[in-house]
């Protein structure tokens, strides 16, 4: 069970964070499962309200961390909510919880390739190409990676294009 939530198996068995965190830390898993399988298909009402349980469960799952229990599950539940925003075409506050999300994902386990991904993602400007060639430096040897991996990304390009 550690390993599947992705928890340092030194909490376990701590029976004291195991019967207060793995209902939460489950319920959160089936949350993100459903809202990742029915991506795209949620009517502006029911975006609206899983939103309102994504924001809640992110909550509980933070409280969890507060018992020193490490996961990696405020990430991908701040990845569905960034899905959920874009359904609802809500991309400037997508945005912003895209770079919670990177933010969240370096805290945890430092910096990652897949935060190159992620941060392609953002409303390019300034900022945005000058953290992504950082990263890229960082990770892959040369900041010149970002034009390999997104050739045709300028500067103004629409998020996602949505």
């Amino acid at each position: 069970m550690a390993a599947r939530h992705q928890l340092p198996t030194a909490h376990w068995p701590d029976t004291s964070i195991s019967t207060e965190a793995m209902p939460v830390l489950q319920q959160a898993e089936r949350l993100i499962e459903e809202t990742r399988d029915k991506q795209g298909e949620f009517t502006p009402t029911e975006a609206t309200r899983r939103l309102r349980d994504v924001e809640e469960m992110l909550d509980r799952v933070r409280g969890v961390q507060e018992l020193d229990v490490d996961t990696v599950l405020v990430p991908k539940l701040l990845l569905s909510h960034v899905a959920l925003l874009l359904n609802l075409r809500r991309t400037n506050d997508a945005a912003r919880r895209l770079r919670e999300a990177v933010a969240a994902s370096q805290g945890r386990r430092g910096y990652d390739v897949h935060d190159i991904l992620f941060l392609a993602n953002i409303r390019w400007n300034g900022d945005t190409m000058d953290e992504l060639k950082n990263l890229c430096e960082l990770l892959l040897g040369t900041s010149e990676a970002v034009d390999i991996l997104f050739p045709s990304c300028e500067f103004g390009l629409e998020f996602l294009r949505v």
